[in-house]
């Protein structure tokens, strides 16, 4: 039943349209504020994860990441909240479920998440207030943007975002997004770096700041949402009372100017730092991109992203697939694909580790393989395929990484912050209606490819190009730069930067009255749990079923257990899941296995899993076969996962080099992204049998492992790795080990095959994890470097597991250091982008760690401090309060019914049942500041040379660490 109407007026609000779209049950609502213009969608959804967000399109004029520094600035106190930081604040004092802020190339947003009523509007209440009446002080703008300092009689440049961009751009992949917009775009704003280039980042203003806000943060400006079940009337209520009444329209350009259609395509070469000791001989990126249609044309979306599944989905779609057997790059360039974030859509695709003299003919392969398809023409299979794979990513109702009514919202919101219609990029039943009709037409897609890159000259070759004094260089400019900046001060100007950093700092060390912000309390926190049980009529000893529901997707898996294997093998398994589902099987060649995946799911993955059962009070590991696909496809599905497993192939060893080269790509790609997860591994793998196998299949150790196996790949050393691979397989898949796991609705259910197919009857040698991984009981002091300007720390240490009676209270203490100490001192005072402690419970592992830090001495000294900040400080009881408010979040986090499903399995499987949760939780809601001080004391280390510490650097850093140390130093090495 629609609950509004168009014409509708709402407390100063017009509806414009009103849509119930059935495949996603929802309504979609779209207003118009009469007074200032203000734009505005609603989606009434059956969900309890209530969503809202502000956004404004923001129009960077220069690289000095000037939206993205006001992105910080403004959540740093604001009229009625006039506290240092209320948005972290917030996070302690909410059950929150999402809270972040984003900056996009034109545009920038709040949104947050909770299910709790009182939570929504007091969260509204201060995004709306921070948004709209910030303070942006200019101690403030300092601490988040950039600021000059004295560190030892030298100036130096200090900032979060700062820090933050320097480390972002130590990424090639990054680079190359940079590279693409600046190349494509001469002309507009986009060829800024809407994020801040650390070089040109120290011309910004605080006047220029403030300027800022004041053209681009006004209602008629700004574009409203909120998604849930709470009602819209009450959100547009609280809207007129807080902002709405006080504006009258303003007119403001915001208006990103479009680029003029080139009549020559172009080159442009740029660089990455890699460092000294790289081999730079294969390290180039070359890509092809291309400017396409403008995004607010919802049927041409929908027809690019069809030839982007078409084109390079997988190992047998045509454009990816020769690129690839060229043997030219390890994989697909990481912007490989087509790009709907700006005004108008990027179609890239190339390669990555590349020789500089093979770039030409990766083009020419580019250009060939797209002029022959337009002769021979796509294949309906492949056509059908891909339309398949789009229907289920738009039914797919999923609650990770974001929750899912922001999900919704960024389908939209890029067309409409241009002027499109919101609806049409959610109407995807109306959209791929039209888009099967037109694909009737002869050579509807191949009149495409012809358009947007045959004919096409609107596009540029770009090459990054490895430079091993690339960091060298930079920092040197800086300092050459900062040096000539301090040779002009005054005395006086030289006073006033010591005056101001004191400022900084007594503000940063004044403990605040934090009772102007609306907060939850204990009573507000749930004390029940979710529940969810197995569907008995469609379960048995080895299939576990849960009838969910899923919008008409099915999700299957396999889950076997590894207990079979030897030490060597162990360290394979990561790989042997890379290549498991795409190398092919004894009935499939590579190729005919990629369009059989294709033609019936929505993918097959595999990967592993491991933790400890504490039940049975040893560590356990799984391997996992998964897929998803739309109801019609069950049977096929699982007899096609089952052929994956019980017939695996591993004699292409051809096609096996390919593989393992595009896997070691992919683990390269993910280390300066993740440099403080890696470093977090590093530090923990000698704490527990669990943390061992995760720091070897997930850490810098399974690079490691990859990286040696690919140094030396000829015919011999592959066919030896497809032994091993084969051998592995054999060992894992038995049939009386195996559990299936399905979830779907219940017609869904009645189709699925309840036993295993045609596995191995013969029971595998069974070895313990628990004795093959062996523990150095050395305490770790580990340093790694590689080609990055900024560093990750961590510092972990073993305490007790969730069965032990101080875990509750453990779990309290990380989120008091997190929020409070860490966080002032780590990002507030140091300038790293992130500092945190983690309570692994599962473990019984304690970490500390920073990420895009621009020290690393410092950040150690902090963790020593801890100990001491916990036992001397007075806290409150509201503190305390908060900080249950944030585990308890986490503990209840919302999901959809699979997820929910999926969890609800895995506890099980590792001995965790509904009163362990029900019990920890009510353990949380009863920690008191005594029992942190009695935690702290008890657990905690007066000095860092106490924990297992790893830190991810750069060399410079890590040398110039270990003089400080002298014979305490850490034990470096390169990545």
């Amino acid at each position: 039943m629609i609950k509004h109407k168009k014409g509708q007026t709402v407390h100063g609000w017009k509806i414009k349209q009103v849509k119930y779209l059935s495949d996603l049950k929802l309504e979609f609502v779209e207003l118009a504020h009469i007074a200032t213009g203000a734009k505005y969608v609603h989606i009434d959804r059956a969900d309890s994860e209530n969503v809202f967000c502000v956004a404004f399109k923001t129009i960077p004029e220069d690289s000095s990441g000037i939206a993205h520094i006001l992105e910080h600035t403004v959540l740093t106190g604001s009229r009625n909240y006039p506290v240092r930081d209320p948005f972290f604040s917030m996070i302690r004092r909410s059950l929150n479920t999402f809270m972040n802020a984003f900056t996009g190339n034109d545009w920038t947003a709040y949104p947050f998440a909770t299910e709790n009523k009182k939570d929504f509007y007091n969260l509204m209440s201060v995004y709306l207030d921070a948004a709209f009446y910030p303070t942006l002080s200019e101690l403030n703008f300092k601490q988040e943007g950039i600021r000059l300092e004295l560190e030892g009689g030298e100036l130096k440049y200090k900032g979060v975002v700062y820090n933050e961009m320097k480390g972002s751009l130590s990424s090639p992949e990054r680079i190359m997004e940079e590279a693409i917009t600046s190349s494509l775009f001469p002309g507009s704003n986009y060829r800024f770096n809407s994020g801040g280039d650390p070089k040109i980042i120290p011309s910004l203003t605080h006047a220029d700041l403030k300027r800022f806000h004041a053209r681009y943060y006004h209602p008629s400006n700004a574009f409203f949402y909120s998604y849930g079940d709470l009602p819209l009337a009450a959100h547009l209520k609280v809207l007129h009372a807080k902002v709405m009444k006080n504006f009258s329209a303003l007119k403001i350009d915001s208006k990103v100017k479009s680029e003029p259609r080139w009549k020559k395509s172009k080159t442009a070469v740029y660089q990455y730092p890699v460092d000294s000791e790289t081999d730079t001989s294969r390290k180039y990126h070359a890509l092809v991109s291309w400017l396409v249609s403008p995004v607010m044309d919802a049927e041409e979306v929908l027809v690019l992203e069809l030839l982007e599944d078409i084109l390079l989905d997988n190992p047998a779609s045509p454009l990816r697939r020769v690129l690839m057997e060229s043997g030219l790059g390890s994989d697909l360039a990481e912007a490989s694909g087509y790009n709907a974030e700006l005004k108008d859509g990027i179609f890239s695709v190339g390669l990555k580790d590349v020789s500089k003299h093979k770039i030409a003919e990766i083009k020419k392969i580019i250009f060939s393989v797209l002029k022959k398809l337009t002769k021979t023409g796509i294949s309906a299979e492949a056509i059908n395929s891909s339309l398949q794979k789009l229907e289920i990513t738009h039914n797919e109702v999923v609650n990770s990484p974001y929750p899912y009514g922001l999900k919704l919202w960024f389908r939209f919101i890029i067309p409409y912050i241009h002027g499109g219609n919101p609806l049409s990029a959610l109407y995807f039943t109306k959209d791929i209606k039209a888009l099967r009709k037109k694909l009737k037409q002869k050579n509807f897609l191949e009149k495409k490819i012809f358009k947007y890159f045959l004919t096409n000259k609107h596009s540029a070759l770009l090459i990054l190009e490895p430079d091993k004094t690339m960091q060298a260089k930079e920092e040197k400019q800086e300092k050459e730069s900062l040096a000539k900046i301090q040779s002009r001060l005054s005395v006086e100007e030289i006073e006033q930067i010591k005056k101001d950093s004191q400022k900084l700092k007594e503000l940063q060390e004044t403990k605040e009255d934090l009772s102007c912000l609306p907060s939850l309390g204990r009573a507000d926190i749930p004390l029940k749990i979710k529940k969810i049980i197995a569907d008995k009529k469609y379960s048995n000893q080895y299939v576990i079923s849960y009838t969910a529901k899923t919008n008409g997707i099915f999700y299957w898996s396999a889950i076997f257990p590894i207990d079979s294997l030897s030490n060597e093998e162990l360290a394979l398994v990561p790989l042997f899941c890379h290549v498991l589902p795409l190398l092919g099987t004894k009935q499939k060649n590579y190729l005919v296995l990629a369009e059989a995946i294709s033609a019936l799911t929505g993918g097959v993955s595999v990967f592993f899993q491991t933790a400890s059962d504490r039940t049975e009070n040893r560590s356990k590991a799984y391997i996992i076969v998964s897929a998803k696909c739309l109801n019609t496809n069950i049977k096929k599905t699982q007899s096609l996962c089952q052929e994956i497993m019980a017939e695996f192939d591993f004699s292409d060893i051809h096609n096996l080099k390919k593989f393992v080269c595009e896997y070691r790509s992919g683990l390269e790609t993910g280390i300066v992204e993740e440099g403080h997860i890696l470093a977090a591994s590093l530090a923990a793998k000698n704490l527990s049998t669990v943390s061992a196998l995760k720091e070897m299949w997930g850490g810098l150790s399974q690079y490691e492992i990859i990286k040696k196996i690919t140094e030396k790949l000829d015919e011999k050393e592959l066919k030896d790795l497809s032994d091993k691979l084969s051998k592995i397989g054999k060992k894992l898949f038995a049939k009386e080990k195996g559990k299936i796991l399905n979830i779907g609705e219940e017609k869904a259910l009645s189709l699925t095959k309840n036993e295993f197919g045609n596995f191995s009857e013969l029971s595998s040698e069974k070895l313990d994890i628990n004795n093959i991984i062996k523990l150095d009981k050395k305490k770790q002091k580990t340093g790694r470097y590689l080609a990055t300007a900024v560093s990750f720390v961590s510092a972990c240490f073993k305490v007790v597991p969730q069965n032990h009676p101080d875990s509750a209270k453990l779990s309290v203490l990380s989120k008091v250091l997190s929020r409070q100490y860490l966080h002032n001192e780590l990002r507030e005072k140091g300038g790293a982008y992130g500092g945190f402690s983690r309570y692994d419970k599962s473990e019984g592992i304690f970490s500390f760690g920073s990420y895009r830090d621009p020290h690393i001495l410092n950040t150690l000294n902090v963790y020593s401090g801890a100990k001491k900040y916990v036992l001397n400080y007075a806290f409150s009881k509201k503190e305390i309060e908060e900080a249950i408010l944030q585990v308890c979040s986490e503990l209840d986090r919302p999901a959809s019914e699979a997820e929910e499903a999926r969890g609800a399995f895995y506890r099980k499987l590792y001995g965790i049942n509904d009163k362990n949760r029900l019990d920890f939780k009510k353990q949380v809601l009863q920690v008191t500041a005594k029992d942190l001080k009695q935690a702290a004391k008890k657990y905690l280390k007066d000095n860092w040379q106490d924990y297992s510490i790893a830190v991810i650097s750069n060399r410079e850093k890590l040398v110039e660490t270990n003089v400080k140390l002298g014979k305490d130093g850490l034990e470096i090495s390169a990545v």
